[in-house]
């Protein structure tokens, strides 16, 4: 009977061998089935797409489609619907909780557990004389138990875990800092793009006008004789150009607002109405660039994540260097046996309690170099953060003088396009008006009107760059907040 259950156990081992044999996976029939071939996306990874896709967007919000939208509304949408933002969050707060799960190490262990069982075994002795008898023994117990494990005195390793954890959660809201200040520049400079597309399409409508009114003009001096075929299909031709120029402006205007739309975060086709005005520039640059670089350098969130990084590394050696120092922890546990033992129906109580405490010290001796090795990579990341300090901070300053230099440009471009426009217009109004008066030649009224388009359009466009300038100067010098939009 013994050999006949041995085989059976051996049969039925070897048949979940196979079996699990036979469920194993071929890893080769997940790859390309040739080179030369794209791989066929499953039916099943579509369709997950597709009802991805159909979840609603965690972070959308409502849209109000009967507010008209400044820059200041449209920032604040933006931050609360795009995901780089809610992303950055997310990190935030993921390092926090990493810092108390640093402090958790602090206090002690402590849990329970709960073993029972039963056994049972038949033994049968061959008594010369008597036969064969037959022994019937059934244990059973259960054991609650519970433990506590603490860690005493560690020399300095929890501490320097807990001051890289802190200084990794100020550099992940510093990064969420960054992540604002990124949108505030993309919204801000897409705002002002399309409000210099816009204006660039009034004055696109506007030059459209005048020519109709030159047309009518030349129009007007062929009938009374003093004109001439030439400059009316002069005049047509103007006239023509003008409406290109007016179509293209428009579609410039409506991809700025795409674009505007696309950064903020709206879908295509559910825009809101945006209200775009000029924002007042500067009156004067600060005098002192060295002032303002100093300054950029205590704000700006780049150097304020480097230098943490610099502390955290820091501390990281610090707590490479206590891993060589002992340890003193506590140990104890306590148990309560509840057993019972039954012999052929007779049953007997044999309960038992333990109770355990222990004091331990742990002096590392020898592993082989894995702590000093530790401790050499602790150290060059020290030094590695330094450098990355060091390079950041010529990056900035660097940026920070580029930034300068090109709000200063932009200043000065905008007051000089305005001079422009002001001459141009008195120059196009003097030609129209004598040409209307039958001085002067058509040739010049176009020239006169086409400067005036140009210089309108330049103005539109320096008083955007000059926006845009002021915006990546607050935002290099780590000073660009919505509070100042």
């Amino acid at each position: 009977m013994p050999n006949r259950s041995f085989a059976g156990s051996v049969a039925t081992a070897g048949a979940l061998l196979l079996t699990l044999a036979g469920c194993a996976n071929d890893a080769g029939s997940l790859a390309p089935a040739q080179p030369d071939r794209q791989w066929a996306v499953p039916a099943e990874l579509a369709g997950a797409v597709d009802q991805a896709l159909m979840q609603p967007d965690p972070g959308a919000v409502g849209v109000d489609q009967t507010r008209r939208y400044g820059l200041p509304g449209l920032i604040d949408l933006a931050q609360r619907l795009d995901p780089e933002t809610r992303l950055a969050w997310e990190q935030a707060r993921a390092a926090a909780y990493a810092v108390d799960s640093a402090r958790a190490d602090y206090f002690p262990q402590i849990g329970a557990a709960l073993v029972a069982g039963r056994s049972r075994s038949d033994i049968t002795f061959d008594l010369p004389g008597l036969g064969s008898t037959t022994v019937d023994n059934t244990a059973t117990s259960t054991i609650p138990s519970v433990f506590v494990e603490w860690m005493l005195f560690d020399f300095g390793e929890r501490e320097s875990a807990v001051a890289v954890a802190e200084k990794l959660a100020i550099s992940e809201n510093l990064g969420f800092n960054l992540a604002h200040q990124q949108t505030l520049l993309d919204v801000s400079r897409d705002y002002h793009a399309l409000l210099s597309a816009r204006t660039q399409a009034e004055a696109a409508e506007r030059a459209l006008e005048n020519s109709e009114r030159i047309l009518s003009s030349a129009e007007a001096r062929l009938a009374r004789g003093v004109g001439n075929v030439v400059e009316v299909a002069q005049a047509e031709q103007a006239l023509a150009q003008s409406r290109l120029d007016a179509v293209r402006a428009r579609g410039d205007a409506r991809a700025a607002y795409a674009s505007l739309m696309a950064t903020v975060g709206l879908p295509a086709g559910r825009g809101v109405d945006v209200s775009t005005r000029p924002m007042p520039l500067p009156e004067a640059m600060p005098e002192r660039l060295d002032a303002v670089v100093r300054d950029a350098l205590r704000h700006r969130p780049d150097i304020l994540q480097a230098v943490v990084n610099l502390q955290a590394q820091r501390a990281a050696l610090d707590g490479a260097e206590a891993a060589f120092r002992p340890k003193v922890g506590l140990v104890a546990s306590a148990a309560r046996n509840n057993g019972k033992l039954a012999i052929n129906g007779s049953s007997f109580d044999i309960p038992a309690t333990d109770t355990l405490a222990l004091l331990t010290v742990e002096v590392p001796l020898f592993d082989g170099g894995l702590r000093e090795s530790r401790r050499q990579a602790a150290a060059a990341e020290v030094a590695g953060a330094e450098a990355q300090l060091a390079a950041v901070r010529r990056a900035a300053e660097a940026e920070v003088v580029t930034a300068y230099e090109g709000l200063a440009t932009a200043l000065s471009a905008w007051e000089s396009a305005d001079a422009l426009v002001a001459a141009a217009r008195r120059t196009a109004d003097a030609t129209l008006s004598a040409y209307r008066q039958g001085v002067g030649s058509l040739p010049e009224v176009l020239a006169a009107q086409n400067g005036l388009l140009d210089a309108e359009q330049a103005r539109s466009q320096a008083r955007a760059d000059a926006q845009i300038a002021m915006t990546v100067f607050a935002f290099e010098t780590g000073s660009l907040n919505q509070g100042a939009m």
